[in-house]
């Protein structure tokens, strides 16, 4: 590893080095444009919000980078060098860039057809994809402030200790006891970013990621710290984020991993999708995610996505179609009376209804147990993994990524190290049950973080 380390930074100096230099006597439009962007261009639409994807970045995500401060800038400056010899071939007038990522040669900007063209004619630019809005998967996870319960009791081994969840979305609310209390960062909520609003203070004032938040570093990893990563602007209810926004905040989450060397970032939690029908695994659709989310789990990041609460039974959106992405469906916590869910359209089992508001479909049901599949919940041949909660996957994938942070931790007790993402997962499927979802007929692993520990303790006493 010392020796890989040593050498890495010759390594991604080859697999940058390249001339950017208008491409003659070809037509590159067709080759470099995601489909519906052209089209948009054609038709005369103006400010083009666009993610440009450099020849490099497909080599470079998959890379494993030491965490030696001198290898990681050295990526990063002929990353940035990279981007730079792109972006300085296109007029202001044309392109403004409104994020550069910092571990993979990705941009996203606004350009104008013009600006959209030129770019699909230099060499190094390998794909344009449109930058899209992703929004809060449906559902409340908040719980009312400052009434939080206490976290079940456990044990320091299998509280989740000396990690840390990167939350994206809607920020942290740090002022919350529960959450710190206080300024920021605090002793819970340990650092972040507001990319919404492109300054240092991710503080939530709507709700879905505080709520998120509780389920992953409350109550299944009590003693885990957090990371707020703002995606948003202001409370999030009048605009969307964008894709560019999200990806932003995973580039940052590679970067600032060992912050705290004590807490390192193992998980991130990312509630938020675009609300796409995806029937199967989605990377070439969507590069510049894929490859985002590809480099998070080559930097030791496990990455927990919501699986939508659609009522699909062949699908999910993105990012939890995305191959490098564990995307998460929602059982039921406990028994309860019938629960009925309002549906954005038709989908396999739902039916009209007149009481969702503007939304006309919903799903119902009208038997509620423990481990039973949310009829809200989107399913799947490629869905990874159910966790429990109230119905809705934004709390599911949390209760994931807790579950993540206590076994790493864990791992890291008994083991003296953290475990990569495939072998953790590994483990993690180890103490699952399979689960029945009858409305898709699709058996997937069910995560319980109490039975996961009393295996693990189990295994211990032998």
């Amino acid at each position: 590893m010392a020796l890989i380390n040593k050498y890495l930074p010759f390594l991604v100096i080859t697999l940058l080095v390249f001339n950017p230099s208008l491409v003659s006597g070809r037509q590159a439009e067709n080759r470099v444009i995601k489909s519906g962007l052209l089209e948009k261009a054609q038709a005369g639409e103006k400010d083009l919000r666009v993610i440009v994807v450099l020849d490099q970045a497909e080599a470079l995500a998959a890379t494993p980078v030491s965490s030696d401060p001198a290898a990681r800038q050295s990526l990063q400056s002929l990353v940035s060098s990279s981007q730079k010899a792109v972006i300085s071939r296109i007029s202001s007038a044309e392109m403004e860039v409104t994020a550069r990522l910092e571990n993979i040669p990705i941009f996203a900007a606004t350009v104008t057809p013009k600006g959209l063209l030129a770019l699909a004619n230099i060499e190094g630019v390998a794909q344009i994809q449109e930058d899209r809005p992703v929004y809060p998967c449906a559902g409340k996870t908040a719980l009312e402030t400052n009434a939080m319960p206490d976290p079940r009791a456990r044990a320091d081994l299998h509280s989740g200790r000396n990690v840390s969840i990167a939350i994206v979305g809607s920020g942290i609310d740090y002022e919350n006891e529960t959450m710190g209390g206080g300024g920021f960062p605090n002793s819970k909520v340990i650092g972040g970013y507001d990319f919404g609003d492109e300054d240092e203070d991710p503080l939530d004032c709507h709700g879905h990621e505080t709520g998120v938040a509780y389920v992953a570093g409350y109550k299944v990893a009590s003693e885990a710290k957090l990371y707020a990563l703002k995606i948003c602007p202001g409370c999030c209810e009048t605009e969307p984020s964008w894709v560019s926004k999200m990806l932003a905040a995973w580039d940052w989450c590679i970067t600032h991993k060992e912050d705290n060397p004590a807490y390192p970032i193992t998980a991130i939690n990312i509630s938020w999708a675009d609300y796409t029908h995806n029937t199967s695994q989605c990377d070439q659709a969507y590069q510049a995610e894929a490859l985002a989310a590809a480099a998070c789990k080559a930097s030791g990041i496990a990455l927990f996505a919501a699986a939508g609460n659609e009522n699909l039974c062949d699908g999910m959106p993105m990012p939890a179609c995305l191959s490098e992405v564990i995307s998460v469906g929602a059982v039921y916590d406990e028994n309860s009376s019938a629960k009925t869910y309002c549906l954005p359209y038709q989908a396999c089992s739902s039916w009209p209804s007149s009481v969702c508001g503007g939304w006309s479909w919903a799903c119902r049901d009208d038997v509620v147990a423990k481990d039973q599949v949310s009829c809200c919940s989107n399913s799947g041949e490629f869905l990874s993994l159910l966790a429990p909660c109230g119905g809705y996957t934004s709390g599911a994938a949390p209760y994931a990524a807790g579950a993540s942070a206590v076994l790493q931790s864990y791992l890291r007790e008994k083991e003296g190290d953290y475990r990569e993402v495939d072998e953790m997962m590994e483990i993690l499927f180890g103490y699952c049950s399979a689960i029945l979802d009858f409305k898709s007929f699709i058996t997937t692993p069910r995560i319980d973080v109490d039975e996961m520990i009393q295996g693990l303790e189990a295994e211990q006493g032998r």
